[in-house]
């Protein structure tokens, strides 16, 4: 088993109006056949594997309590780790507004 993550934050000067945070991360992970005989493909789920997900985020704080933040993560997955899934591939939007007091 094999986890690699990595995770770049870049941060800019507190400044109204500007954007503060800005979040990227890329993640993979392998999945080593495990099975009687070894395979690669998705016949098994003991078969080996990868899953490979890239995420980007982004935090804007607009006045002093609020702030609004958006991102989105794709995700594949194929062979061994594919099995059992009806869609290899996934896009994970996500939107909001926070109040922080």
């Amino acid at each position: 088993m094999l986890l690699i993550f990595v995770l770049l934050i870049v941060r800019q000067p507190t400044q109204i109006k500007s954007p503060e945070m800005s979040l990227k991360a890329v993640c993979g992970y392998l999945q080593d056949s495990f099975g009687v005989v070894y395979c690669t493909t998705a016949a098994l789920s003991t078969c080996r594997g990868t899953q490979d997900a890239v995420s980007l985020a982004v935090d804007w704080k607009f006045a002093a309590k609020f702030d609004a933040y958006a991102g989105f993560m794709y995700s594949q997955v194929n062979n061994g780790l594919a099995s059992g899934f009806l869609h290899r591939t996934a896009i994970d939007p996500t939107a909001g507004i926070r109040f922080q007091f």
